[in-house]
């Protein structure tokens, strides 16, 4: 998936920040790069 594909796809989806705020998840990489990993629990 390329960058242009992913931006569409996650425009106006925010995720909860470590101080409890919600923040844009676009807004995480802007000026930098990151690895992004999604963890989901069963149990």
């Amino acid at each position: 998936m390329t960058y242009d594909e992913l931006k569409t796809r996650i425009a106006g989806i925010s995720v909860t920040g470590i101080d409890g705020k919600d923040v844009a998840l676009e807004s995480l990489w802007q000026g930098r790069r990151v690895v992004l990993v999604f963890l989901r629990h069963f149990g």
